[in-house]
Formats: structure tokens, C-alpha cells, sequence
């Protein structure tokens, strides 16, 4: 039976590969959020994209031996795979792995266990099984008057969820190697539908 990656206690001190323009008091909050062990953390999203503002959120991944769960603590948003997981996605062909390979900043990974699972990463010959998956989840939100104003705000959610998702692959399709959602909709969207992407989720 094969050992168990070795989990180690992340610190500040331990990143690396970090740009210079990355902020490092938005480090420290990244590895103060990290509740338990992890494998790797990675910083994605605007702070790592360079585009954050006043009130971006700090998105971070933490790759956990076991037990994954999403969680926030104050602005930082941390999501939590398991390695099988994420190599899963990437052989999926996945727009989230694609999003961490373009724009992610590794800020720990002393055994490249997050950079191995990464790396097997396959463009997927065409978008069309998203989409068809996409429009199989849309169908809740045809919800009922009475589910429509009890759960009106994950509904919300999931729409704006989906819709970014299309039009994420139609940038994919489009070459475009960004996955700010601004730049993405203004190349891709009509304005109708670039009002709502701008919206928070």
C-alpha cells in the first residue's frame, strides 16, 4: 500500500515562485486562512490575476489529504480538493484546472504533488458535452413560483454559475487565454449579458 504524501504546516515564510507585484500581506492572509494540513496552496482568481480591487475576495486552493471543504474566513475564500480530484479534472479537460494553470500562483508545493496532478491537463476536443450538461442543470432553475421565492438566491447562484461557465468555454473556443470575466465578456457577450456577469456571485 502505497505511503500517504507528506503533509506539512504552511507558512508565509515557505512561498515560493511568488511575484514580486503579488501584495505579501494578501500571502499572509492566504496561509492564516489555511485551517488544516495541506498538501499545497495555490492563489487564483483577481489577486493572482492582477486585476483585484477594494473589494475582491481572495480566492486560494488547498490540496488536502483528506476531508475537503470550502470555507471563507473574512475575505479569503479557500477551496479544498483532494490530489485524485484535481488529477480527475485535468484529465476532464476541466476550465477550473485550465483557469489554475494559466493564472494560479503556486504559493506552496514543496513536493510538486499540485503541480504533478496539474500537469495532466487535456484540452478537450470540443466544448459540446459541457454545454449539453449546462443546459441539463438550467432546468432548475425553471423552479416552481413557490421554490422560486424560497430558494431564489441559490437559484441566482447557480444561473449566474452557469452562465459563466458557457461563456468561459466560448472563450476557450475563441483563444482567448484569460478568465477575467470582464475582458471575457466584452469580447464574447452581448451587452445584455455582459450586465449580468459583472454582477457578484
Amino acid at each position: 500500500m502505497p505511503s500517504s504524501p507528506q503533509v506539512e504546516a504552511l507558512g508565509p515564510l515557505e512561498s515560493t515562485a511568488t511575484p514580486s507585484s503579488l501584495r505579501q500581506d494578501i500571502v499572509a492572509k492566504a496561509f492564516e486562512a489555511i485551517r488544516s494540513p495541506a498538501l499545497a496552496v495555490m492563489l487564483f482568481g483577481s489577486y493572482a490575476r492582477g486585476t483585484a480591487n477594494s473589494s475582491s475576495d481572495i480566492d486560494v486552493l488547498s490540496l488536502v489529504p483528506r476531508g475537503p471543504r470550502s470555507y471563507s474566513v473574512g475575505s479569503v475564500n479557500v477551496t479544498a480538493y483532494l490530489p485524485a480530484h484535481i488529477e480527475r479534472l485535468a484529465q476532464q479537460g476541466s476550465l477550473f484546472i485550465l483557469h489554475l494553470l494559466r493564472e494560479g500562483i503556486v504559493l506552496s508545493d514543496r513536493h510538486g504533488i499540485l503541480s504533478d496532478r496539474l500537469a495532466k491537463y487535456r484540452q478537450p476536443p470540443s466544448y459540446d458535452p459541457l454545454r449539453r450538461e449546462i443546459l441539463a442543470a438550467a432546468s432548475a432553475l425553471d423552479a416552481p413560483t413557490d421554490e422560486a421565492v424560497a430558494y431564489g438566491h441559490q437559484l441566482r447562484r447557480l444561473g449566474l454559475f452557469l452562465l459563466r461557465t458557457a461563456v468561459y468555454a466560448s472563450a476557450q473556443e475563441s483563444r482567448l487565454t484569460t478568465f477575467d470575466i470582464d475582458v471575457i465578456a466584452h469580447h464574447v457577450a452581448p451587452p445584455p449579458v455582459r450586465d449580468i456577469l459583472s454582477t457578484p456571485p
